[in-house]
């Protein structure tokens, strides 16, 4: 099973460029048989560039996942925090490998209905290899 999830264009580049190692959520899908994790960048390039695989989920109050992963989290700590803001469980999902599609897929070619998830989405298929 595949999951797609959105980020935005600045996170995405991190990942890509290996700064960012993990990725923040204050949801967590519920179904861990997940073996991609599809990016889909949001506006203005509404594409979906790769996926990666994951080796865990941390899953933590804000302040101690902040402690254990700032140094690879690829964002700064106001930012973090700010999306944080009234939680009390953070989650990471720490990124083990990405693979950049050559081309982006423009998901709304293959499907005129698509809408971004806005925590996650579980794919019925694989996208694209």
């Amino acid at each position: 099973m595949d999951l797609l999830i959105s980020i935005k264009p600045e996170y995405v580049q991190k990942i890509i460029a290996g700064e960012k190692k993990i990725e923040y959520r204050r949801r967590i899908f519920k179904n861990f048989d997940v073996e991609r994790i599809y990016i889909y960048v949001t506006a203005p390039e509404k594409k979906i560039v790769g996926y990666f695989l994951f080796d865990k989920v941390i899953i933590d109050t804000p302040s101690q996942l902040w402690q254990q992963t700032n140094s690879y989290g690829g964002i700064q700590k106001k930012d973090y925090f700010n999306y944080f803001e009234g939680r009390d469980i953070a989650y990471g999902i720490e990124i083990n490998s990405f693979i950049k599609f050559e081309k982006p897929f423009d998901p709304y070619l293959m499907d005129t209905k698509f809408y971004p998830p806005q925590s996650y989405k579980y794919l019925q298929e694989r996208i694209c290899e």
